[in-house]
This record gives C-alpha cells, structure tokens and sequence, in this order.
C-alpha cells in the first residue's frame, strides 16, 4: 500500500480561521491522489483540536497515539484511506483508544517512561 505521511503544515495565526488551512490540505491531497497513493496518514498534537477537527470533516479517521519525543506532549495519529477503508469504525475507534491508554500508562509525556520495564 502507498502511503503519503502529512507532517509538518501550519498557518501564522493572523491567518488562522480564514481557510487557509483546509485549502493547503486539500492542494496536498490532490496531489497525492495524482501519484497514486492510497493512504493519508498524519500526526497532530493531542491539544490540537482545531486541526483534528478539519481532518474529521475531510475523512480522516483517529487510528493511532504516540508520545511526542520532545515537547512534553502526546500527538494523534489519524489517516485517510484514498479508496475504501478495510477497517470498520468500531475497529479504528477500539484499536486507537487501546493505543491512547498504553501510551498515557506506558509514558509520561516528553517520551519519559512510567515504569523502568
């Protein structure tokens, strides 16, 4: 499976609001589609609703949660299948929780472990 990983986008905040944002999103998708990939996935910090919000409305699904290694803070892990999803809704929504609980048990945030196993 292709895969394209989103990283690394953002707005100045003078800009923010104004759609800017999905339109940058929407430029890279399209190109991607253009390249024949299949998948969409991309990382945003746990805080970051605004932009987790704009990637539910444009199909993306919460499938993933890791700790970020620098920061002090966690990231969520979304994706956006280009044809169809193989995975119910229950499944990503099950298996991305699962994943938020042994992250949020296994470290702290900073990529500090909890436990010295």
């Amino acid at each position: 499976m292709k895969t394209a990983y989103f990283i690394l986008a953002g707005v100045l905040p003078e800009y923010a609001g104004k759609g800017v944002y999905s339109r940058l999103y929407s430029m890279r998708q399209s190109y991607v589609e253009k390249q024949g990939f299949n998948l969409i996935e991309m990382d945003t910090a746990e805080k970051n609703v605004s932009i987790q919000q704009i990637l539910l409305k444009n199909g993306f699904k919460y499938v993933s949660f890791k700790p970020y290694s620098t920061g002090g803070s966690y990231a969520v892990i979304m994706a956006k299948w280009l044809r169809e999803c193989p995975f119910a809704n229950w499944y990503c929504k099950s298996m991305f929780q699962v994943k938020k609980f042994y992250v949020k048990l296994r470290y702290k945030p900073g990529y500090i472990k909890r436990f010295r196993i």
